[in-house]
């Protein structure tokens, strides 16, 4: 059952607001004081807070302020005050909505379909945050693994845009941290490599598209890289089943 804790000085108000919240199945408590109101937000019993305006002791926006952007459960301002400009600085303040008294009372239909929409969000909300942190661990994990692996390793994506390295593939090549850091492509890689004449005496543009038209086809591959420094550097690549591609990186100069 979801809690609602809802701060109204009003005792008529009070009623039929608890009245109308408890028939679509949510717990109501009532507070008619903004210190009360303050003090029982904070004890982090209730899943969402409706808030008034004007209230003894502390407005409803000093409750805001006092709460912070930062508080985790949601604030929905539900005030007689149509004035603008206290709706802008209630959203401003933190508070997930604003509701209207009004003097027909249609606003008691309307709070009901407002909690759950605030209440739905923030569910959203969450599994997105953990989804988010899955996949960090996820990467965290991949990477560690990349990292502890003695052959180079480059994960490309559809646009062989680099998505992740390991440092064995940048000591083997020799390349500078700087190049690695932000968006690099696979063409910005080659470049470098070209300018540092790694491809010996071959044309260095023919060079450069012989290996990127490997990893364009985006079929598994391997390839003989024999560097200006004598070493040879097998490249084996592929692509990943999720999408984009895979290459490692093996100094075979002993084997050959």
């Amino acid at each position: 059952m979801t809690n609602v804790l809802y701060v109204e000085d009003d005792a008529f108000v009070a009623r039929m607001v608890k009245r109308r919240l408890e028939n679509d199945g949510f717990a109501v408590t009532v507070c008619d004081d903004g210190d009360e109101g303050l003090a029982h937000a904070r004890t982090g019993e209730f899943d969402i807070v409706l808030l008034d305006h004007m209230l003894p002791n502390r407005a409803g926006l000093d409750i805001l302020k006092d709460l912070g952007p930062s508080f985790p459960t949601p604030v929905i301002m539900v005030s007689g005050s149509s004035d603008l400009a206290v709706a802008v600085e209630a959203m401003r303040m933190g508070a997930s909505d604003y509701v209207i008294k009004e003097t027909d009372g249609s606003y008691l239909d309307l709070l009901p379909q407002t909690v759950n929409r605030v209440l739905s969000h923030l569910k959203l909300l969450e599994a997105k945050k953990r989804a988010d942190e899955r996949i960090a661990e996820q990467a965290a994990t991949i990477q560690g693994v990349l990292d502890n692996m003695d052959p180079g390793v480059t994960l490309f994506d559809n646009d062989l845009k680099l998505a992740s390295h390991n440092d064995r593939f940048m000591a083997l090549f020799e390349l500078p941290t700087t190049l690695m850091s932000g968006s690099v492509e696979l063409m910005d890689i080659l470049a470098h490599l070209a300018g540092q004449g790694e491809f010996g005496d071959k044309d260095e543009d023919a060079g450069v598209q012989e290996l990127f038209t490997l990893f364009q086809r985006n079929a598994p591959f391997t390839y003989d890289h024999h560097r200006p420094n004598g070493l040879v550097i097998e490249i084996r690549g592929g692509p990943m089943p999720g999408g984009g591609s895979i290459a490692s990186y093996t100094d075979i100069t002993d084997r050959k």
